[in-house]
Formats: C-alpha cells, sequence, structure tokens
C-alpha cells in the first residue's frame, strides 16, 4: 500500500494488484474485483466481466495503468480519481440510436458495469436516495442527453459510430478501504 508523506496535492491511496486475467489487459480506470484464489489472496484482481455480478462486492479500486494479463500494477482504492472508466450511454447496435441519458450530479452513486468489453461504472442512482457509505460516487456533473442519431456530445467524448457504448473518463471519488 502506498501512503503520501508530504506535499500540497491531493492524497490517494494506492494498492499493488496481480492481474489473474488470461487474455484481456486491464484498461487504466477501469473497475477490478479482489479474485481470492488460495494463492495470491489480497493481491489478484479481475475485471467486473470476468466475474458474476454477485462478486462485485469484492470492488478494490481503479487500475491507475493498462495491466496486461499476469503482471503486476496498482489500483487506487481511496482518494479523488480523476481517471475512472464510465459509461454514458448504449444502444443494441452500431446501426441504432444512441438512447437519452440522465444527467450526472457530484455524490451520484455509481455501481459497476459488467457488459462485456464494457470495463466501467456507471450511473446507479441520485446521492441523495440514501445516506449510506458508497463505494464510489460521482466527483463531477454532467448534463443529460437526447437521443441522438449518430454520436454523442464531444464535450463528454462522445463514441464513434461503430461503438454501442459509449465511455468516457470521469472524476469519481472512490473509498474502497
Amino acid at each position: 500500500m502506498r501512503f503520501k508523506q508530504a506535499g500540497n496535492k491531493k492524497d490517494i491511496i494506492a494498492v499493488v494488484v496481480k492481474s489473474r486475467e488470461a487474455t484481456l489487459t486491464i484498461p487504466q480506470g477501469s473497475p477490478v474485483l479482489a479474485d481470492p484464489n488460495g494463492t495470491n489472496d489480497g493481491l489478484a484482481v479481475i475485471l467486473p466481466e470476468s466475474s458474476a455480478a454477485a462478486r462485485h462486492d469484492f470492488f478494490f479500486g481503479f487500475a491507475t495503468t493498462d495491466i496486461a494479463p499476469g503482471n503486476f500494477g496498482e489500483a487506487q482504492v481511496f482518494g479523488f480519481c480523476t481517471f475512472a472508466r464510465y459509461l454514458v450511454a448504449t444502444r443494441l447496435a452500431t446501426s441504432s440510436v444512441w438512447a437519452s441519458y440522465v444527467a450526472g450530479a457530484i455524490g451520484d452513486i455509481l455501481q459497476i458495469d459488467s457488459l462485456a468489453s464494457d470495463q466501467c461504472v456507471k450511473y446507479s442512482g441520485a446521492g441523495s436516495a440514501t445516506n449510506l457509505f458508497w463505494a464510489m460516487v460521482l466527483a463531477e456533473s454532467y448534463a443529460s442527453g437526447t437521443t441522438s442519431a449518430s454520436t454523442l456530445d464531444g464535450s463528454l467524448g462522445g463514441a464513434s459510430s461503430v461503438a454501442t457504448a459509449s465511455i468516457v473518463v470521469k472524476k469519481v471519488m472512490v473509498r474502497a478501504l
């Protein structure tokens, strides 16, 4: 575990992790899940798409860099994460329109998205909906969007015409300790 010792910048806490993925590279900003296996407990991590949704309680932070299969890296488990992969909108096929999406506000509760190849978090509910202590909340706001024929608002890093998911980088407060 790495704690910053001095300075005048934001603090984070990062832990060493080892990818247990066989073929997939864990992308920077992707949520990772602890993967207890009796050998690398507290070190081994996998992508959400490699586990059942019930295992999402093993959330172990956000990858700070790309981590190739079997390699070591770090996951940010506490602090203001400026590089979280965030799902804005989806569509069924590349020929479909983009669905409308709700606005995001600071403090909105996030959940892990486990669709294949998304490797991100998404909106779960308004932060005011509960007073529980959540592991990840949105740390920046964005406006809602209406149905779009081909591309999304460029300010959100809109997806290309061949994508079925619009994934952007958002700021997230993470508390996975």
